[in-house]
């Protein structure tokens, strides 16, 4: 178990700890500090201040770059968000560079597979009286931002992921449901089909089945076959039939 030694340590319930894409044997957690393991766990070490805004802040959003392991986001439910580019050495807390009229709760961060600078931040402002969408991503490792909220409707959002294998695939659980743009967040169409209205808290993305598991709020979890996404273009669209490509499949002969 992640153990992180000292006193005065604060964890929030939705503690966020991930696994390097880099090095095997490295995991990364986050209450008021961030905290790095060169052995799977053990011996914790602080690599960061104090996160926090505030002196009850905690950590709710990490997200370690696929493309550079120097590369480290993370996020508080006050409301800061922190990038260090030398891993943990140096830290820069860039909240008041995204340009919200509130500092809200950082609900998910996720660096992208396809560009160094490039990260998606989804903010939920639903303790702070907000209930709008509040999605925006960086390009140059947070110094300017542009806001993805297009046409979603008003909904907290949970989480935002990128697909693994289309750049300009994004989805989005807020908290009515999932919602997909085929348009890096130019335009959102409500994945709902046979999902319930529920607040959707996470979206996992398989690296290899062509699916997405979205984690509900007391609705369970639910699998979508995404395949048809990746491959949705504007010529798609423009086409009068297109067939796609389905994903490979495995038929197993019973006993």
């Amino acid at each position: 178990s992640l153990r992180p030694p000292g006193k005065g340590l604060r964890f929030n319930w939705k503690t966020p700890f991930t696994l390097s894409r880099h090095n095997s044997q490295i995991i990364y957690c986050a209450g008021n500090f961030v905290f790095r393991s060169l052995n799977r766990g053990e011996n914790l070490k602080r690599i960061s201040p104090a996160i926090g805004r505030t002196d009850k802040g905690t950590a709710t959003a990490l997200s370690e770059s696929p493309r550079n392991a120097d590369v480290l986001w993370c996020g508080t439910d006050d409301g800061a968000l922190w990038i260090t580019r030398n891993g943990g050495k140096d830290w820069k807390n860039i909240a008041e560079k995204v340009g919200l009229l509130k500092l809200f709760h950082v609900a998910s961060i996720e660096a992208s597979r396809f560009g160094e600078g490039r990260a998606y931040v989804a903010f939920d402002g639903h303790r702070s009286n907000n209930d709008a969408p509040h999605i925006y991503v960086t390009e140059d490792f947070g110094e300017t931002w542009k806001a993805l909220n297009g046409n979603l409707p008003a909904g907290s959002t949970r989480c935002l992921r990128e697909d693994v294998a289309n750049v300009n695939l994004l989805y989005c659980g807020t908290e009515f449901g999932v919602f997909a743009s085929v348009d890096r967040g130019g335009h959102w169409t409500r994945l709902n089909n046979n999902l319930p209205t529920v607040a959707v808290h996470e979206i996992a993305v398989h690296p290899t089945a062509g699916e997405i598991v979205a984690g509900t709020h007391g609705r369970s979890a639910w699998i979508l076959d995404i395949t048809p996404l990746r491959q949705y273009t504007a010529e798609v669209a423009a086409a009068k039939a297109h067939l796609f490509q389905p994903s490979e499949g495995v038929q197993w002969a019973g006993a």
